[in-house]
């Protein structure tokens, strides 16, 4: 075999597997989320932090160009039901960090209101933080993969310790 064609091979076989993994993600992404990224609607994209990322290309006419693109790939998104969601995707095959600046109210969520952040899983969900109000988040995104990440509205209820009945208490469900 000639040395072209066990470079082209090589290499393309790993590009071909990152591709697979990533559409898989994206697939399985899709359809745990499906009542934001197929029913909902596209928000305002948050303010992110994340390296950008040079790729030279070449067209048909041998020209050449740069496409400027973040190394992680995020949006807002909303459901019918009024829930919020934040969808990340790394499309490069090695770990990636984000930094995030979420305003509640670019993602329609009520200011003061407690929300617990949670990545959707194909069983259920994972519990990542909690935030009442605008926040910064950083997040590490594995590679080649697509995640999804809920705001859900945390519901109060009521502590008895035998004198008073204290209503201001949260509890997260989820967990």
């Amino acid at each position: 075999m000639s040395f072209e064609a066990t470079k082209c091979y090589g290499d393309e076989a790993l590009i071909l597997e990152d591709h697979a993994k990533l559409i898989k993600s994206l697939i399985e992404t899709r359809r745990n989320s499906s009542k934001f990224l197929i029913y909902g609607s596209l928000l305002r994209n948050p303010i992110s932090y994340s390296p950008i990322q040079i790729i030279q290309l070449q067209d048909y006419g041998s020209r050449y160009y740069e496409v400027r693109d973040p190394e992680v790939l995020s949006s807002a998104w909303k459901s019918n039901d009024g829930a919020s969601g934040l969808y990340l995707i790394n499309y490069n095959s090695d770990d990636k960090s984000i930094s995030l600046d979420l305003k509640f109210s670019d993602l329609g969520l009520q200011s003061g209101t407690k929300y617990g952040i949670y990545k959707v899983l194909s069983g259920g969900y994972q519990n990542i933080t909690q935030a009442s109000n605008n926040f910064s988040i950083t997040k590490s995104i594995t590679p080649v993969t697509a995640e999804f990440f809920e705001f859900i509205k945390l519901p109060i209820y009521s502590n008895f310790n035998g004198q008073t009945t204290n209503f201001d208490t949260y509890l997260d469900i989820r967990s």
